[in-house]
């Protein structure tokens, strides 16, 4: 739900006993920077970040996601084989 699932619906739906996702979508990371940060101003309750596979900012979100220590990801359009380790060695749950 690229562009949809902004920190408004994403914190709805975890304050709600749901998992909320940001949908990164193929957002600059400046952006999901922000969308994170208002998520978490919104709920202290789980929620999940999806990366796009073929997004351009595709390394520099899933390093941000590392940085701000978001406990979920999930991956979509693409194999995301090559960054499993190192996500969950960060301590994610994929």
């Amino acid at each position: 739900m690229a562009w949809l699932g902004t920190s408004e619906l994403v914190s709805a739906v975890s304050n709600a006993g749901g998992l909320g996702v940001i949908g990164s979508g193929d957002a600059p990371t400046e952006w999901l920077k922000d969308q994170i940060r208002q998520t978490r101003e919104r709920t202290d309750k789980p929620f999940a970040v999806n990366i796009m596979m073929m997004s351009p900012f595709l390394k520099d979100n899933l390093e941000l996601i590392l940085a701000e220590k978001v406990g979920i990801v999930t991956f979509g359009s693409g194999n995301p084989g090559s960054y499993l380790a190192g996500v969950k060695e960060a301590g994610c749950k994929v």
